[in-house]
């Protein structure tokens, strides 16, 4: 959607800052976990508990509770993909908007 005649791309920029934000806020824990996780060898890492009794972002909160490790003996390859599968998709759904902004400021 083009701006009217005369008008500016000032709500692209504004829209831009503001879910690019949101978009940074689920995609930077998300890549650190993920460097984190490789660099330790433990796939499980970013949903398991810490050593002090919390969790990462990644399963921190009650709503992604869900996504807490299982027990060793619980633990499969399935549910470790499912886990990393939603994760990634939270953050390309999350990225669509602010690239459609930025092709737009970009072309015009």
């Amino acid at each position: 959607m083009a701006p009217a005649p005369g008008g500016s791309n000032d709500i692209y920029f504004v829209s831009l800052a503001l879910f690019g934000v949101v978009w940074a806020l689920f995609a930077i824990p998300f890549a650190y976990h993920c460097v984190r996780a490789a660099g330790s060898g433990n796939a499980w890492l970013p949903f398991e508990q810490k050593p002090g009794g919390g969790y990462t972002f990644m399963a921190q909160n009650r709503w992604f509770a869900a996504f807490r490790a299982p027990t060793p003996e619980r633990r499969t390859t399935t549910g470790l993909l499912v886990r990393y599968g939603i994760w990634l998709a939270v953050v390309v759904a999350l990225a669509v908007r602010p690239i459609n902004n930025l092709t737009h400021i970009l072309t015009t």
